[in-house]
């Protein structure tokens, strides 16, 4: 038998409006963000728990008294947090990750400052620290 073309039908329109109302209701939908402990000890309302994350420029490091350590500032002024966070930091060095030898020193609502332990303080090595800073915003 031949195929017959007339058969052939597009999508029936009466699925538009449901497709559209599911492309309004699937981005809408939020995750819930607990944060079960503070430095503080004071706990917020869910929404207002917010995740905060960024990576340092590359070679603008300092030289510490330490032996074998540099050191940064990182600016979270932009996250707005109301308490000290919760931040976590990895270490790149020339595309290896590494996070042994960090040390996260005066953290505050605005930034910190972190110690980094590197064998090879050659500074030609380009070094960026990821951080990821978890608090409340209200």
């Amino acid at each position: 038998k031949q195929w017959d073309q007339r058969r052939v039908r597009a999508p029936s329109l009466i699925m538009l409006p449901a497709i559209l109302l599911l492309l309004l209701v699937v981005p809408s939908t939020s995750m819930e963000l607990k944060v079960v402990s503070t430095f503080d000890g004071n706990t917020h309302p869910a929404p207002c728990a917010t995740i905060c994350t960024g990576m340092t420029s590359k070679n603008d490091w300092g030289s510490s008294s330490y032996t074998g350590f540099m050191y940064k500032y990182v600016d979270m002024s932009d996250c707005n947090f109301l308490a000290p966070p919760t931040v976590t930091v990895t270490m790149w060095i020339d595309g290896s990750v590494s996070s042994p030898g960090t040390v996260i020193y005066s953290l505050s609502t605005n930034g910190f400052r972190v110690y980094q332990y590197v064998k090879n303080t050659d500074t030609s090595l380009s070094k960026r620290l990821m951080w990821t800073a978890t608090g409340f915003i209200c």
